[in-house]
């Protein structure tokens, strides 16, 4: 039940980042585990929606935007 962001002539901004939690061991950095995250806001309405990506492949991210921003929103990445 998730509030749909954006609509006609509405900005929406899309955005990726990778998250790690690093640890120090003899030897140099070792990278314990790795999250994806993906983030839609509405500037209008400042709502925003986050979510865990299991990778960033196109199929992937444009799945999401359609379930989550409403058609003639216009999007910046």
């Amino acid at each position: 039940n998730r509030p749909m962001l954006g609509g006609e002539g509405q900005i929406v901004e899309i955005d990726e980042t990778l998250t790690a939690k690093v640890k120090y061991n003899r030897g140099g950095k070792l990278f314990i585990k790795q999250v994806w995250l993906f983030g839609i806001i509405c500037r209008t309405t400042k709502k925003a929606f986050l979510t865990i990506v299991p990778n960033r492949k196109a199929e992937t991210l444009l799945a999401i935007i359609y379930d989550n921003v409403y058609n003639g929103s216009i999007i910046y990445s």
